[in-house]
């Protein structure tokens, strides 16, 4: 594995992997002499939730008739959030409450 690193200042140091074959890095201070070792550790940035998608929010609240608050309840959030997500990917509403069920 290659690293090239810049040092900014005493405690930063910027640095650009180019191969990389280990989870492990090691490098070398040049004005120190000393050796840094680092281990890489890769984050997997996590998809947005299933309720911020169009397609997925449709098919619940339209095609299956789910209520806001049961896709709330999916994801721990409230009724008036999805509601907002509905407006927001302009998918039509039914009147909100008991007195939609009329």
């Amino acid at each position: 594995m290659s690293v090239e690193l810049i040092k900014i200042d005493d405690n930063t140091l910027k640095g650009i992997i180019t191969d990389i074959g280990s989870d492990e890095i090691s490098w070398i201070d040049p004005d120190t002499e000393y050796e840094y070792r680092a281990k890489l550790v890769v984050v997997k940035r996590e998809q947005d939730p299933l309720y911020k998608d169009k397609d997925w929010l449709h098919e619940k609240y339209v095609v299956e008739g789910l209520p806001c608050s049961a896709i709330g309840n999916m994801f721990g959030l409230s009724p008036m959030t999805i509601y907002k997500w509905l407006k927001k990917h302009d998918i039509p509403t039914r009147p909100r409450g008991r007195w939609g069920k009329q």
